[in-house]
């Protein structure tokens, strides 16, 4: 964030998203499955699949932890 806020940028907001993915993630690195790379299979089927119910997910976790952070900012 310091980065976005150095360039002039206003933070309006910040917050984790893919909390299942956080829990896909870890599960995929404890069980090893595969080498560990991610084929263009795995990803469009987590992505048509899995991604959707991020949307259920997200707002119960209270959007504490996830794979990715979400920032919206503007220039003053």
């Amino acid at each position: 964030m310091e980065k976005v806020k150095a360039a002039g940028f206003h933070i309006d907001e910040v917050f984790n998203v893919d909390a299942l993915g956080w829990f896909a993630f870890g599960i995929y690195k404890i069980t090893k499955y595969g080498d560990g790379t991610i084929t263009p299979g795995s990803m469009t089927f987590y992505d048509n699949v899995v991604f959707p119910f991020v949307y259920l997910l997200d707002p119960l976790v209270g959007r504490r932890f996830g794979r990715s952070i979400y920032l919206r900012a503007r220039k003053p």
